[in-house]
């Protein structure tokens, strides 16, 4: 699973670089872990909320919604999320890429009276609906690779078992003839 988040960490990376907005992975095992976000990161300077808490609720929605979710923080602003899903398929983390301004920047800013956070919520990226159902996509498709990997090493190791399932099932079978044909000798 390290190598996994590693994998996921370099693409948060590079969603980041490409959109200009923070993009986090998030890992659910074994303990929730929040990685790729730095020290300047809005949510972690001001907002004073759980943002873990509110980034796992997105992964938790996007896993449930199809692998994407588009969310409101409790401060108004818009994250976008995309699960993770380990060898079982089961929910093993995600990718959330925020906080973007979607709309009018005036809007949202009005909304805060600390000047400074008004400042920091100045400097986010803007876009358009269009453009974060754009970001959704990608980073969906993104945070499928990683699913992918998850499930190509499930089916190494699948193989693997399968392959020593055989061999046992070859050797019971071949101890079996061998003691039905002894058998069969003394009748």
């Amino acid at each position: 699973m390290a190598s996994e988040n590693k994998k996921a960490e370099s693409l948060c990376k590079n969603m980041s670089g490409l959109c200009g907005a923070s993009c986090a992975f998030l890992s659910l095992e074994p303990d929730i872990k929040l990685s790729c976000v730095g020290e300047d990161w809005l949510c972690s300077r001001y907002c004073g909320c759980d943002y873990c808490n509110t980034l796992h609720y997105g992964c938790i929605e996007a896993y449930r919604w199809n692998g994407k979710y588009v969310f409101y923080c409790p401060k108004g602003l818009v994250f976008i999320a995309a699960s993770v899903a380990d060898e079982q398929g089961s929910l093993s983390g995600g990718m959330v890429l925020g906080p973007v301004v979607m709309g009018e920047p005036d809007d949202t800013i009005g909304m805060f009276e600390n000047a400074e956070f008004c400042k920091s919520v100045s400097e986010l990226p803007v876009w358009d609906t269009a453009k974060v159902r754009y970001a959704e996509e990608i980073l969906s498709a993104v945070a499928a690779s990683v699913s992918v990997l998850l499930s190509h090493k499930a089916m190494e190791y699948s193989d693997e078992i399968a392959g020593k399932a055989v061999t046992l099932e070859l050797s019971t079978s071949e101890f079996f003839m061998d003691n039905y044909v002894e058998h069969m000798m003394f009748m």
